[in-house]
Formats: C-alpha cells, structure tokens, sequence
C-alpha cells in the first residue's frame, strides 16, 4: 500500500477519458446511452479500487477492456472462475462466510491487510488481497480501515458465488431464476410470492445444535434473507440504523418499500409492534410508493418462515 504507485495496477478515471475516448463513444451508442450515462454505468460496474487510503480509485483493466472488446456491460471477472476458488479455499470459516451478505461494509485493522490468511485465518484478508473489497476509508488515530466491495461486479458476482454455500444449493441456475422472480414480485408488489420463495430457500437452511442453536439459527435466517435481497439488484438496506433502533432490512423499488423485522420462535405480532413502536416507516412518510411494512417468523423446528404478516 504505497501512495506513490496506488493506481499502477488500474485505470484512473482521467486515463479512462482521455485514452479511451473512442471506446466509450462506441459502447454508447451500441447500448443506446449518452456518453454520461456510459460512463456512470462503467464506473459503477468496473471503478471503485483503491490501494491506499489516499489514492486514486482505478478501474479493473480486465472487464474494462472486455467491456470495450464485447461492447457489453458484462461481468467479466467473474468469467475467470476465480469467485469459486477463492471460496473453496475459504470454506473453513463457512459461518464466517455467511455473515459477510449482512454486512454492508467491513471494519479491520492494519494487520488484517497484510498478515498471509494462515497466520488471522480471517477472510476479510484473503478477501482484500485477492480484490474483493478495497479501501473505503482509514481513521488513523485507531488505525482502522474500513473496507467494502468496489463496484456492482464484484459485489454481485460474489454474493452469486457465495449464495449456494449460504443456502446449501449446488443448483445455481434454479437460485438465479428465483432471485430474478422475487426482483420482479418486488417491483409489481406481490409480497405473498416474494415470501413463497424466500420460505422455499430457508427450507434447504442446515440444522443448529448447541446451546446458542436459536441465537445461531436467527444468524443465518437473517443473512440468507440479505443475501437473496441484495442479489436482486434493488437497493437494499441490512439493519438500517434509525434515531429509535436498528431495522433488519429495507428494499427500494421505484414504486414500493418494503420494511421488514424479523424474528425466531416469537408470535409474529412482535415484530409488527416494533416498527410500528419505533416508526420504522417515518423516514418514508411523505414517499408517494407504497409502504409494506413486514413481520416474518422463522422456526428453529420446521427450520423454515413458518409465519408472516403485512401491513400497508
């Protein structure tokens, strides 16, 4: 992490412009956008790395190129089969694993970033050293960093590569075509079809033992449900901080809000009461799209959502 040679391995955004001009005026006008909606789809897609706190962000030469090449916003990286390796090397620490979906950004300390993975055994560092998060910002006097994912490429290509180990699915082409299904049941507003399939998945969720088996069961419902929201591609909030408490998960459509608390074993009224005690739906009041607000269940027994309730 060298300041002087942070955008050597990357594009920066005045050499995308500059050197590549006749590319983007090419990918543009084959995908039918201005050249500022192309570049915000390529910077959103491909941008977003960076190798020291106070450095450039550089865009991946690979999937930048291959955008260029293919005149297509793919996702290029992820053809490589890299996401799969990484997680087979990672699959030690599977609970860990399932946890990062939750999470919207990483906190660790210096040492996590350049410590070898054998020596922490945390997956944040293989996960910064192999590319999956970057730098987002430092605090120096506590020599924290605080790391997420650099753009949509790699956010989304690795929560697709990690949902089957999360779910214990080896059918990634079925979990595709339902995660395209609850998008759009979101976006028309058919919550019941939304919960069908968000049941159907929790189904497949491993049995907990132990004396903390409720505490883990409530763990992995809550990161399962975060992981097949955030792969929807609609904006997702996990445990949305609040001035009257923390709310579990809130999707955005264009014409829809849904606001959802979840709980274990517990009458799904409880959940109910808690957004309508700590008005979890104020910050939408004046918001012209409908407001769902959602109370789920899971069971430690049947290990599945045995009950929900909305309310409009």
């Amino acid at each position: 992490m060298d300041k002087a040679y942070a955008s050597l391995c990357g594009i920066t955004q005045e050499e995308l412009e500059t050197d590549f001009a006749p590319e983007i005026d090419v990918l543009a006008n084959e995908q039918g956008l201005t050249r500022e909606a192309c570049l915000d789809n390529l910077r959103k897609k491909y941008d977003g790395y960076r190798f020291h706190p106070d450095g450039q962000c550089v865009y991946n030469p690979f999937s930048l190129l291959y955008a260029f090449q293919k005149k297509e916003f793919g996702n290029y990286w992820f053809g490589s089969g890299t996401s799969s390796s990484l997680i087979k090397v990672l699959q030690n620490n599977i609970d860990q694993l399932r946890e990062l979906p939750a999470q919207d950004e990483f906190i660790v300390n210096s040492e996590s970033l350049t410590d070898a993975y054998e020596d922490n055994n945390n997956p944040l560092t293989l996960l910064y050293q192999s590319g999956y998060v970057t730098i987002k910002s430092y605090d120096a006097r506590y020599d924290e960093y605080t790391l997420d994912y650099p753009n949509d490429e790699v956010r989304y290509g690795f929560l697709k590569a990690l949902i089957p180990y999360v779910i214990q699915s080896a059918d990634k082409g079925r979990i595709t075509l339902e995660i395209n299904r609850i998008s759009r049941d979101l976006e028309t507003g058919n919550t019941a079809s939304v919960m069908k399939c968000l049941q159907g998945h929790l189904a497949a969720l491993p049995y907990q033992e132990g004396p903390d088996a409720a505490l883990k069961a409530e763990s992995v419902f809550r990161n399962v449900v975060a992981s097949i929201f955030l792969l929807t591609g609609q904006l997702v909030h996990t445990e949305k901080h609040t001035s009257q408490g923390r709310i579990d998960s809130v999707v955005e459509t264009p014409e829809h809000v849904y606001i959802f608390e979840f709980k274990v074993d517990k009458p799904v009224e409880e959940a109910l009461e808690q957004i309508e005690r700590n008005g979890y739906a104020q910050p939408y009041a004046g918001d012209s799209r409908t407001i769902h607000k959602i109370g789920a269940v899971f069971s430690t027994k049947t290990r599945t959502l045995c009950d929900w309730r909305e309310v409009l």
